[in-house]
């Protein structure tokens, strides 16, 4: 990205993504692109995590440029700065500047050279695109002083809103980063939203409303809201609801919220677009939540997530692990509260100690150790040991991968009432079952999962786990009801069933096939039974239902609804068996010649089945 056909930019911004696709738009660096007056030449490199640092190097260097600005991250900092160290020699006048996440609260690690200069010349702290701007001019200028200190230069208290999406520094793709506002109103101690203090600084309205409408023109899909709380206040909340229904209402929003805010407007609102809302709980112990100085109104809290409930919407809560003052008993406390609430996914994850945080300055109260580089994350505090955490980390794992990956919200307490088990005791045995089938452990980082890998790995521990438990007359029904879900939610998430367009094939080529977003399953009972009235008590439901294997064929149709056509067996095994034919059967299995023309033709005009011609 860059605004000069030539191939010298006296200003290049570098940036590292941390490998989401989806998620990885050099936001950050553009913003101050944006700022720069039109006469400055830029170009943005936005590099993968395993970018090869000599090529990168020597690519930037050819550049020639007066000005490199390093965008530092968690997940980029170590990279970026061998980056740097390997272009200093390369560039030895060009005037280095770091920013970002990683150094705005604390400049320590950037300090340090092997040689004489400092790495970086020039660290700007805060929201940078001022403070960038006028570095840039006295650059291009001649009259930035080097120093033989490293300089600290903190941002004003003027945020410039000139968007770079509207500017077209930055291309709209399938997903994008929104920014409605910066800043934090609450001082949590293990992070630095705030930066020292609780101003949330809002972007013009104006300008989000036309980032919007450009989202809506360039077949966007998804959107990212950066705002830490984007419903506090919650009628600012609203307001944004309200702008993203007039403005782009066909995307998906990812939004980050605070449940004591969330009320029955809100939820409305939040139930009429497509989203999926973060909401932070992090502990249940309202000691554990004072030591990190959270608050927790838990009567509101579980009034804002009645309220998502009750409305439809799709919304999971983060949990961290190894919080000062918390155990593990502590932890599974705190897990077992949250899965009453019914979220989509339950986000574990350990406690990091971020450089310049008020926690960092507290390590020693509550006696912490942490990585000494990026992620941070803790090891052991004063009431949590080591081996604590570990376990901690195989529960996170079982969960990521039973509960999220395998989005088991809808028959996950059914699954663990059958078994007579509480959500966590349930976990814990997948837990041992993990650990002892070899798919997780301590020695290697956490899986992950694909949705079809969870699944059946789903299905291998609940049928071991029945088994070892005497409830094999349970299993079939389990089973089911795993396999059903599974089918349902692959099927919401793939393309409605395409138009059926007429079909020859004279010179008799072509392979037949399934469409694609058509997914088929047995069943060992009448499938219309988990796709009408759902079930609500296993041993209940086993007996008072009689066993009848079926097939089931889920497809989404025009209205995008999901549909689930319950079909004799056999036509499954049929359907499978036509999968890259040249010709289909005459007759197949117990199916008669008739029956079997008959589904065939069924299946062909409904656009399940499909010849791709050649």
């Amino acid at each position: 990205m860059k605004n000069t056909p030539g191939n010298k930019a006296k200003i290049v911004l570098l940036a590292c993504h941390n490998g989401s696709l989806l998620q990885s738009t050099p936001l950050g660096v553009a913003s101050l692109c944006a700022a720069l007056p039109p006469s400055c030449t830029y170009e943005i490199l936005n590099l993968p995590p395993d970018f090869e640092c000599v090529h990168i190097a020597e690519t930037v260097a050819a550049l020639q440029p007066k000005l490199i600005g390093f965008s530092l991250y968690v997940w980029n900092r170590v990279k970026l700065q061998h980056l740097a160290q390997t272009l200093r020699p390369l560039l030895p006048e060009t005037v280095f500047v770091a920013g970002g996440p990683e150094v705005s609260c604390d400049t320590h690690l950037l300090e340090h050279s092997s040689t004489s200069k400092p790495l970086f010349d020039v660290v700007i702290q805060g929201h940078g695109e001022e403070m960038f701007r006028q570095l840039a001019a006295e650059v291009l200028a001649g009259s930035f002083v080097p120093s033989p200190q490293l300089q600290v230069r903190n941002a004003g208290k003027t945020l410039i809103s000139e968007s770079p999406w509207l500017k077209n520094i930055i291309s709209p793709q399938r997903g994008v980063l929104l920014e409605t506002a910066r800043g934090c109103p609450f001082r949590c101690a293990y992070c630095f939203d705030a930066r020292g203090s609780r101003t949330v600084r809002q972007i013009p309205p104006a300008r989000v409303r036309k980032e919007l409408e450009l989202f809506a023109a360039r077949g966007v899909e998804q959107v990212w809201v950066l705002d830490s709380s984007f419903n506090v206040p919650s009628s600012r909340g609203k307001e944004l609801l309200y702008m993203f229904l007039q403005h782009a209402p066909g995307l998906h929003y990812h939004l980050e919220a605070k449940g004591e805010y969330i009320d029955a407007e809100t939820a409305q609102l939040l139930a009429q677009l497509s989203c999926s809302v973060q909401v932070g709980l992090q502990s249940v112990d309202t000691q554990v939540l004072k030591n990190v100085n959270r608050t927790m109104d838990i009567a509101r809290f579980e009034a804002g997530l009645f309220e998502l409930y009750q409305h439809g919407v799709t919304y999971g809560i983060d949990l961290i692990y190894g919080l000062p003052g918390d155990t593990y008993t502590g932890l599974c406390a705190s897990l077992e509260h949250t899965l009453g609430f019914y979220p989509n996914q339950v986000e574990l994850f350990p406690l990091a100690l971020l450089p310049g945080t008020a926690l960092e300055q507290q390590r020693t109260t509550f006696g912490i150790t942490a990585l000494p580089e990026p992620p941070y994350t803790v090891t052991v505090t004063a009431s949590m040991g080591e081996e604590e955490f570990a376990r901690a980390e195989i529960l996170a794992s079982a969960l990521d991968l039973f509960y999220n990956t395998g989005r088991a919200v809808a028959y996950f307490e059914l699954l663990c009432s059958a078994c007579n088990q509480s959500g966590v005791e349930f976990l814990h045995q997948l837990a041992t079952w993990l650990e002892q089938e070899g798919h997780i452990s301590n020695a290697a980082p956490r899986p992950n999962w694909e949705a079809t890998q969870a699944h059946e790995l789903q299905l291998q521990f609940v049928h071991t786990y029945f088994s070892h438990l005497e409830l094999e007359n349970l299993l079939p029904a389990a089973v089911d009801i795993i396999r059903y879900h599974y089918l349902y939610a692959e099927t919401l998430l793939a393309p409605p069933l395409a138009p059926v367009t007429e079909q020859t094939n004279q010179d008799g080529t072509g392979h037949w096939t399934v469409a694609a977003g058509v997914h088929m399953g047995e069943f060992s009972y009448p499938v219309e039974l988990y796709h009408s009235s759902g079930v609500e008590d296993l041993v209940e439901f086993e007996y008072l239902n009689s066993a009848s294997p079926c097939g089931a064929l889920f497809l989404r149709g025009l209205n995008a609804e999901v549909e689930c056509r319950m079909v004799p067996i056999e036509v499954i095994a049929l359907l499978r068996a036509c999968e890259g034919a040249t010709q289909v059967p005459a007759q197949y299995g117990t199916l008669d010649v008739v029956e079997t023309a008959t589904w065939i033709q069924d299946a062909v005009a409904r656009g399940i089945l499909r010849q791709n011609l050649s």
